[in-house]
């Protein structure tokens, strides 16, 4: 017998337990008192790891009041220390409370709550570990449910965590589903487990759910689409990436409905993770069903913090680009809204739009809400069920457990809502049943008193997690009585298709997102000072009207390869009439390839007063199409002086740039040719576009013998599937050449051409207008205008916060 080995007393009193889902095969545990076993005052026992039938080391004291201290010996004074285990009751209901063990660092955390019944016996209520049928179902008195919980939240993951347990974790088995493809990933599991090389009771869980969520039509739409499946790095939830435009609401259904079981099996995985109960050998299949159906309740219970955290603080999209949004402002607003819902770490895919006006303190958010078949369809049996299997089918609740799940998302979408600023004064929440948000099911409309007042109460305590209201539509729907909720239920309890007008689940002031070329509203004199432009219409490139000289270039242009004299001489008689045309009204000519083409001019002008008339495209090709001609032909010299032309026409239009960088090559002027490939690098903003002037960039510095910087540009070009074949092949005859064994790495790429005063495309410059234009347009109401020039910035800012609040600026037609 060992020294912490003791012999327990014959005449003691002893309360066996029952065997816990994490306990190694053949251990006992009880809890013994009395017959002279020496305790401090209040003592109620002690916790004993039997090791034969009177033999067995103490593991803990359990002390009348509620603590329990881990010890491996008889005590005969209370420890100083904070207990291991304690339990505390809720001020608001002394009949209910919960238990927290202190963790190596010092904190509390929960691990339980209690609740007390009119026996006097006691119930522990929703676990963070698997407690099995016994505990999870049955009324313990106080002694034995400290004990449980030492064991279960203490004891044995402490075991398992020295090496008792298997080592191996739910994570790595849903790690192994990013190793083939989705499809075969998901076959090749459930086939392990059917082989039943895969026993433990997640495993055998997730074999469940991956089967209800149709693994068959997985595997059609996978063959009838591109979908790779992947981790989020911000929530860890998987995501199955695909052109969702290409799928009908069918099969979007069933992908999502897929990927919904991995996430829920994602969600069990952390929590038992955080509460150090990840390894399989501590969860049965029945705790898995309670967990799987806990993290479809707990929806809610993320959003609580919010409302304090988003008071404190900053918002990392408010500085763009050195552009400083106005605090409680349009773009504070819309991109905190934005940031909170990508947060949200739901079982299912959220599929939303939002939209918000903070002059007027109103936030709308639109979402699709999953259906039926979506939901868990397992619960833990009362009885065994068939062949004695501990789950029960609960498929028929289905449609009410969608309703239910709708509920807690509304009221989780309103807390974003509210917690994206203090001057949001109502919340509308319309949830859909398509992607197209055109089929409403449920609406939720709350002002903030009687959010904060009523709603937020039952977020912050979690009460809509509680498992009494799991299918309770009615129940959820009593806790939300301070919001205005609108759905209809069918005989099933699922929610009901509803009829509402079009100015009930959008942009509460949907003429801000009108299109820009019908936008007649007046700049603010900032906005109309920076972008040279009186009204928001006056800075669309895109609707200019029929052009009337189109059809004449499309013809000389056709001759050029056949007969190119012929063909100069048309394009020069169509730039003189053009020119014959032209009204002078002051204003300066300009020609605009983009809307970033167009942004970029207040780069080029000083001057606050300058305002343009916009030409047709046609004017600006005649020139760049004659500059080619003409350089084509053994004419550089006329073809650098048309290029010329073209770019005093559109000098932020990259095309007139690289025409005039031909004609200067062939004429010998290197450096002149490679000063107009940089000055279209410095207004570019198309990946296709500069990565091929990077492509003639370096091609032009080879030439002049720069070899480092010529490979750097060759390096940026890369990107360009078009060209990647030409560029690797030039790239490795310039390394034969130059005796470069290997590539640059990246930071030496930028350094080379930072160095060589070649941009980095997008440039700074670029980026800092698009975003001071962006956040400026957005805080002063032009939300049209802010959507387009976001667009400049979106391959840049790599942030779903950003893509996500430019969605919400997205232009509309004006409702009539």
């Amino acid at each position: 017998m060992s020294a912490q080995e003791i012999k327990i007393p014959l005449l003691c009193q002893a309360t066996h337990l029952k065997a816990l889902p994490a306990q190694a095969e053949g251990s006992r545990y009880a809890v013994c008192w009395g017959a002279g076993m020496p305790e401090p005052e209040g003592g109620l026992g002690y916790l004993i790891d039997f090791t034969g039938k009177r033999t067995g080391y103490v593991i803990a004291w359990i002390q009348d009041g509620g603590y329990v201290y881990a010890c491996d010996g008889y005590l005969d004074v209370i420890p100083e220390r904070e207990p291991d285990l304690s339990v505390a009751r809720w001020r608001s209901n002394p009949r209910t409370g919960r238990i927290a063990l202190r963790t190596p660092g010092g904190e509390e955390r929960q691990v339980t709550e209690y609740k007390q019944l009119d026996d006097g016996s006691y119930a522990l209520v929703d676990p963070v570990s698997d407690l099995g049928p016994v505990y999870s179902a049955s009324a313990v008195n106080l002694r034995q449910m400290l004990a449980v919980a030492f064991l279960a939240f203490w004891h044995l993951p402490r075991r398992a965590d020295a090496g008792a347990a298997s080592g191996k974790r739910m994570g790595e088995v849903l790690t192994a589903f990013l190793d083939l493809p989705p499809a075969d990933a998901i076959d090749a599991f459930l086939g392990e487990v059917k082989r039943g090389e895969r026993t433990s009771g997640f495993e055998r869980y997730a074999a469940r759910i991956l089967t209800d969520a149709d693994p068959v039509t997985l595997r059609a739409l996978t063959a009838r689409h591109e979908v790779s499946l992947r981790r989020l790095r911000t929530t860890g939830l998987f995501w199955f990436a695909c052109d969702v435009d290409e799928l009908n609401e069918e099969e979007f259904d069933a992908l999502t409905t897929m990927e919904g079981a991995l996430n829920r099996l994602a969600l069990i995985a952390r929590r038992a993770r955080e509460n150090g109960a990840d390894d399989l050998s501590a969860a049965s299949e029945a705790y898995c069903a309670d967990e799987d159906w806990r993290c479809v309740r707990a929806i809610t219970d993320q959003t609580a913090p919010y409302l304090k955290q988003a008071a404190y603080t900053d918002n990392r999209l408010l500085n763009l680009f050195g552009t400083m949004g106005e605090r409680g402002g349009e773009w504070d607003l819309r991109t905190r809204v934005a940031i909170l819902l990508e947060e949200l770490a739901l079982p299912f895919r959220l599929t939303y739009r939002f939209s918000a006006n903070a002059s007027q303190g109103a936030v709308t958010i639109t979402a699709k809400v999953p259906g039926a078949q979506a939901m868990p369809r397992w619960v833990r049996a009362q009885a065994p069920g068939e062949e004695g299997s501990p789950l029960a089918d609960c498929s028929g609740h289905a449609e009410v457990a969608a309703s239910a799940y709708a509920l807690r998302l509304a009221t989780a979408l309103a807390t974003v809502g509210f917690s994206a600023s203090a001057g949001v004064g109502g919340v509308r929440v319309v949830l859909c049943e398509d992607r197209a948000f055109e089929h409403p099911l449920l609406r939720m409309d709350v002002d903030r008193e009687g959010f904060i007042m009523s709603v937020y109460d039952v977020v912050r305590k979690g009460v809509l997690s509680e498992p009494r209201l799991t299918w309770s539509v009615s129940g959820i729907k009593e806790q939300l009585l301070a919001a205005r909720l609108t759905f209809t239920l069918n005989e099933r309890l699922g929610l009901e298709p509803l009829a509402l007008p079009e100015d009930e689940r959008t942009d509460p002031d949907a003429a801000r997102t009108c299109p820009v070329w019908e936008d007649t509203r007046s700049l603010t004199p900032e906005l109309a000072e920076f972008l040279h432009a009186e009204r928001v219409c006056d800075l669309d490139v895109y609707h200019l009207g029929e052009d009337p000289f189109v059809g004449r270039l499309r013809e000389a242009i056709a001759l050029a390869e056949g007969r190119p004299a012929e063909a100069a001489q048309q394009l020069s008689d169509l730039l003189g009439v053009m020119s014959l045309m032209d009204e002078d009204t002051g204003l300066r000519p300009l020609y605009c390839a983009s809307g970033a083409s167009r942004l970029a001019m207040a780069l080029v002008d000083d001057d606050p007063a300058v305002r343009y008339r916009y030409v047709y495209d046609s004017q600006y090709d005649a020139y760049v199409s004659l500059a080619n001609l003409c350089t084509d032909n053994g004419d550089a010299e006329h073809g650098a002086a048309y290029a010329e032309q073209a770019i005093e026409l559109g000098p932020t239009s990259p095309s007139a740039y690289i025409a005039a960088a031909t004609a200067e090559s062939k004429l010998g002027e290197l450096e002149k040719a490679a000063e107009h490939l940089k000055c279209a690098l410095r207004f570019d903003v198309d990946p296709a576009s500069f990565t091929y002037t990077y492509y003639r960039l370096a091609f032009v510095l080879w030439r002049m013998a720069d070899y480092r910087t010529s490979l750097a540009c060759y390096q940026r070009a890369l990107p360009n599937p078009r060209l990647r074949e030409m560029v690797e092949e030039e790239m490795r005859d310039l390394m034969t050449a130059a005796s470069v064994e290997s590539r640059l790495e990246p930071e030496d790429v930028r350094g080379i051409l930072d160095a060589a005063e070649i941009p980095i495309a997008p440039s700074d410059e670029i980026l800092e207008v698009a975003a001071r234009a962006t956040v400026l347009a957005a805080d002063a109401g032009f939300l049209n205008l802010a959507h387009s020039y976001g667009q400049v910035l979106s391959r840049v800012v790599g942030d779903d916060a950003f893509a996500s609040t430019l969605a919400s600026m997205r232009p509309r037609k004006p409702m009539h």
